[in-house]
């Protein structure tokens, strides 16, 4: 695979998907795109989607572009350029001098109290798992939320594998599907409850666990919570976090 080399804790790679983000604290905007490829000092992307906040890209703006890996999370700054002809636009970015982790973790999360209903389905990995027929609701809350999941406090019946569908406000606040599913991916006490850490799922990642048949009686919006959704989420916890640090709580 190709990469650029440098003097930094990882080299970017060819198809990598990077986030973009442009203007002033508060104001920000967001955008996606992908590395395609690499020449002299340019960095050659994808044209950038934006996927949240008010400020539009610039030629030969400055911005900061952040690349998650599954380890952490890398960030450079950089200026984004955009050259137009006859056939093409062709966007791409000045080669970084220095590549920095910003986190451990390959997704930020912040302890935050929100309403929360969830059902749980029984392990989809249990070979006498049977299709779902209906969901029971119990209300809970949540103890911390990140770009990937949710922990939240349970009735003990929730296990590790288990499907868990996650309702909450929140969702629909940030602009997401009001439903989204997840995996159980760890169940423990904490301070004499029961908690369980349940891992989103994208909507290309539900039919693999569930076979197509039992994933269709499953709410539609399940199948919205896409990595344009799960983007939003993260900038989301992202702003929050900003906020904290402004008030001296993170």
């Amino acid at each position: 695979m190709q990469t650029i080399e440098q003097k930094n804790p990882i080299s970017l790679k060819l198809w990598e998907r990077i986030r973009i983000i442009v203007g002033e604290e508060g104001s920000e905007g967001f955008y996606v795109a992908r590395i395609e490829d690499f020449s002299g000092d340019k960095i050659i992307i994808s044209k950038p989607e934006l996927s949240a906040g008010e400020t539009l890209l610039r030629n030969d703006c400055d911005c900061e572009v952040q690349v998650t890996r599954d380890d952490a999370v890398y960030m450079f700054h950089t200026r984004i350029h955009l050259h137009v002809d006859d056939t093409e636009r062709q966007y791409w970015l000045d080669n970084p001098d220095k590549i920095t982790r910003i986190q451990r973790r390959q997704f930020v999360r912040i302890d935050m109290w929100q309403k929360i209903r969830y059902a749980c389905v029984k392990s989809v990995r249990d070979p006498q798992h049977t299709c779902i027929t209906s969901l029971q609701w119990h209300d809970t809350a949540s103890i911390n939320v990140s770009g990937g999941g949710i922990l939240i406090k349970t009735n003990g019946e929730v296990q590790v594998d288990d499907l868990v569908i996650i309702r909450t406000p929140l969702f629909d606040e940030i602009g997401i599907p009001d439903i989204i599913a997840g995996i159980c991916r760890r169940s423990f006490q904490e301070n004499g409850e029961c908690v369980s850490g349940i891992e989103f799922l994208l909507d290309d990642q539900i039919d693999s666990y569930l076979g197509c048949d039992c994933a269709r009686l499953l709410p539609e919006s399940i199948y919205q919570y896409s990595l344009l959704m799960q983007n939003r989420l993260v900038i989301y916890i992202f702003r929050q976090q900003l906020e904290l640090r402004k008030k001296g709580l993170l």
